[in-house]
Parts: C-alpha cells; structure tokens; sequence
C-alpha cells in the first residue's frame, strides 16, 4: 500500500513536471512578448547565453524572470484567476478597486515632499525664462464620485496631495495657479458620472471640455484672454461613437477585462476641424493629416483613451487660423491633457504639446519657446502627479 502511494505521488510531481517542462520548451519556441497588456509593463526578456559563464548567478535571476514572464498563455491564466477573485469577493486588483455599478477606480498614493521640493525648484528654473506660467491642477475621478467610494476604501490621501501641491506651487513667484475641479465635483452623483469612463482612470470628451472651459474661464478673469474666447458647446460637433464599439479602459485591463467594455464614447470635434494644420516634429513646415494626431485609433475594436484622443506624443503642435486668440502657447502635459487639445485649439492661435515622458529632443525649453514664439507656458497635470519626468525636463 505504501509502495503504491509513493508511486501514484511520483506520478503527480512527474506529470507536473513534465507539463512545467513542456510549457518551458514551448514558450521558449516562441516569439517573446515585449508587454503586457493585462499588466501594463513590459516583460523580461531571455538573457544572453554568454552569462551562464560571465555571471551564472544573474543569469539564473534573469532566466527565472523571463519564463516566469514569457510562460505560455500567461495573461490568459491571469484573467482566470481574476475572475476566480472576483467570484470570491475580492474587489481589488494591482492599485484598482471595483465599485457599485462596475465601476473601477485607483487608490492614492501618497505624494513625496522630496519631489514637491524638486517641482518648486524647477518651476522657479523656468520662470526666470519670461514667460507666464499656469499650473492646471487637473481632479481625479476619485475625487468627482466621492460617493461610490465605501467605507473601507475611502481616505484622505486624494485631498491631502492636491492641498499640499497647492501649497508647494503658492511658493512659486510668478506661477498662477487654476483649478479646474468645480464643474465636475458638483451636482448630482448622475451628473458627475457622465464626465468620466467607468472602466478608465481618465475623463471623457464631456469631463474632459468642462474642465477646460472652467480653465477658460479662469483664464478670462484673470485677463489672459477675452470673455469671449472661452469656447462654448456650440462650436463643436457631438457624437457618440459607441453602438457596437467596444471601450479597452485601461483598469479593466488591470482585471484582465471581466468588466464590460460597453461604454459611452463621446466625441466632441471642433467645426471648423478642416480648417487646423497639425505638425508632428519642431520646425516642421509641412503638415500633416489631423489623423495623425488626433483620433488615429478610431477604427480600432475595441478603442482606447488614447485611440479617441491623442497619444502621448513628445512633441506637437495645432495651428488654427479662425482662433480668437492670437497667442501661442506651450503646454506640458500627462496624459489627462489628451482629450482637451481640441478645445484648447479653438482658443489659441498656436498650441504646443510637449509630453516630457516621450519627448525625444534634447530637453531645451528656451529655445523651444524661441523656436515655436511661445507667449503662455500652461501645465496640465492631474492633483497627484507631480512628474519626474517634468522636473528633469524643466531642469535640463
């Protein structure tokens, strides 16, 4: 009796064994996979041969690493367990929470005084440049549905990070600094939900226009531009691109997409889009189609923040001869500013859109401003980001 147990418990661990084994020759068959989609990173990738003799010990580290990450139909594992999760109750996944009514939101993390420190300090670099400069602070979803959030979930850190950010940039000489939250953290909870993707971190067309006409309007009070160049909702063509159009927000991806990707997809475009000359590199003369740019996913099943809006381009720039405004502005951005450059186009002669993360020039921010005759620098960046790669860019 035994005998026969230790032989059926061999059977086990060589069956699992050699199905680890066979999963191991069959992933290493195969092309690796350079990212994740269900994890939002990029994955490791096989290590050189040369290092079982260079380095065996890191060789080791990295080989495990790469299968682990390459293992056969891994994000497809991944959603089953997901889902099992989520069958047993468990509300979280990475830093996303599922809510009442599906929706998803991210919880805070506190903000590091060492990098608010660094943002003064690189702010002021730039405001030796001559240039007015306004800090956008740009509300969180979390911050708009306050009420979805139950007990367990909710605490302060959201507040506690725009106040301190505030407090850091008030210390800045020369800064003005806007808030745009009032339109989307007011009214009823129906109201506020209109403005954002459930499955997303980010706002949609209709968030996306009322907080930059709420910055128009503060604009327009404080001078910088006139009453009448705040863009209304009658200047734009609205749509709805859903019906059988599929939404990929990027926190249901997070879930490996258990959620239902049927979303509303409004789009807002300006009337007199034809009209707009799109650049894609500094000192380009020629442009190019607005396509490129803005809404080059449209065609895509399902869509993405991105695909509707813009992606997180390093440089461009939108050049509107009907705008009533006759500056030229540079905005430096995340990626909430994506589906604003419409609206911020029907305002300004000139928009500069530099992305700090994907900006592939030497960061020079002078001769930017020289280059593109920039009169207004805007920065547009959510409550709790305070960007690294911001400050490196404005320090450069």
């Amino acid at each position: 009796m035994k005998t026969k147990i230790r032989l059926s418990q061999l059977l086990v661990i060589g069956c699992f064994f050699g199905f680890f084994l066979f999963c191991l020759v069959w992933g290493l068959a195969q092309p690796d996979r350079p990212s994740s989609a269900a994890e939002n990173r990029s994955l490791a990738q096989r290590p050189a041969m040369r290092r079982v003799v260079t380095d065996f010990g890191g060789f080791a580290r990295d080989f495990e690493s790469y299968a682990t990450d390459q293992f056969p139909d891994r994000e497809q594992l991944i959603g089953v367990y997901t889902a099992l999760e989520l069958a047993q109750g468990k509300k979280f996944a990475r830093k996303a929470y599922c809510l009442q009514g599906g929706w998803l939101l991210t919880k805070p993390t506190p903000t590091k005084p060492a990098d608010l420190s660094a943002l003064q300090q690189a702010l002021a670099q730039a405001g030796v440049l001559d240039r007015p400069l306004v800090w956008c602070v740009l509300p969180l979803k979390n911050e708009a549905l306050y009420d979805l959030e139950p007990a367990y979930f909710s605490d302060e850190t959201g507040e506690t990070n725009k106040q301190a950010l505030t407090a850091a940039l008030a210390q800045v000489e020369g800064l003005t600094v806007i808030d745009a939250e009032a339109p989307l953290v007011t009214g009823t909870l129906a109201d506020r939900e209109q403005y954002f993707y459930k499955t997303d971190f980010h706002w949609n067309a209709r968030g996306a226009f009322a907080a930059a006409q709420e910055i128009a309007r503060q604009l327009a009070g404080a001078g910088t531009i006139a009453e009448t160049s705040v863009p209304q909702a009658e200047d734009f063509l609205w749509s709805e691109l859903g019906g059988e159009r599929r939404y990929q927000g990027d926190l249901n991806v997070w879930f490996s997409n258990q959620f239902s990707m049927q979303e509303d997809i409004p789009r807002y475009v300006p009337k007199n889009a034809a009209d707009l000359r799109y650049f894609l590199h500094p000192g380009d003369i020629e442009s190019v189609p607005r396509e490129t740019i803005v809404g080059s996913g449209l065609d895509k099943d399902p869509v993405t923040y991105n695909d509707v809006f813009t992606y997180n381009l390093g440089y461009y720039r939108v050049e509107n001869p009907d705008a009533p405004e006759a500056a030229s502005v540079l905005i430096l951005k995340d990626s909430f500013q994506n589906a604003t450059i419409d609206y911020l186009s029907a305002i300004f002669r000139s928009v500069t859109v530099v992305d700090p993360r994907s900006y592939q020039e030497t960061p020079d921010l002078a001769s930017l401003l020289d280059a593109d005759g920039i009169d207004l620098v805007l920065f547009f960046y959510h409550q709790n980001n305070v960007s690294r790669e911001l400050i490196d860019f404005l320090s450069a």
